[in-house]
């Protein structure tokens, strides 16, 4: 009789760790630490009479020994998500003690503006206080740091010009 008491309570056993399992995967999958490894950085790639139109990058690291669950970043504008989809990426994952660099594109009308960077879950229901997080930077156009004004290959093209016209009149002097 009593050894069918200890097969009853280690069969209870087994079927309490089997339901459990799959539960505390579930909650440590969203136990990821996640968080921004420096400021972010810009770069204007085109300028247009609608706005400056940037390259804006940043780096995030999970330090936790677990996956996320899927995370949004975007860019925010005076409290609001900027309109556009190219100034978000969407549903990235980040597997235990993985860091990741990412390139959104944004725009804006203006010549100076202070932007706001967050990540948050996809899913509002899986906030924690490590999954969440923002920082903020000042974007400010510098002329120098676009070429959209410049016609591509056009400063070669007056290298070579130079060079054809120094050979030219080399030429003339030997003859």
């Amino acid at each position: 009789m009593r050894l069918g008491k200890i097969v009853l309570f280690l069969v209870f056993v087994n079927i309490f760790l089997l339901v459990l399992t799959p539960l505390s995967k579930q909650v440590s999958a969203n136990g990821a630490k996640l968080d921004f490894v420096e400021k972010p950085t810009y770069k204007c790639y085109k300028t247009t009479d609608a706005g400056y139109y940037y390259n804006v990058f940043t780096t995030i690291k999970n330090s936790a020994a677990v996956s996320s669950c899927p995370i949004d970043i975007r860019i925010y504008e005076n409290g609001k998500a900027s309109a556009t989809n190219e100034s978000s990426c969407l549903g990235v994952i980040f597997e235990p003690h993985e860091e990741k660099t990412f390139t959104i594109q944004w725009m804006t009308p203006y010549q100076e503006k202070q932007v706001e960077m967050r990540f948050i879950p996809s899913d509002i229901d899986n906030i924690t206080k490590y999954n969440i997080g923002n920082t903020t930077f000042n974007v400010i156009y510098n002329s120098k740091s676009t070429n959209s004004d410049n016609t591509p290959g056009f400063s070669f093209l007056i290298l070579i010009l130079i060079i054809g016209i120094i050979a030219i009149i080399n030429k003339k002097k030997r003859n």
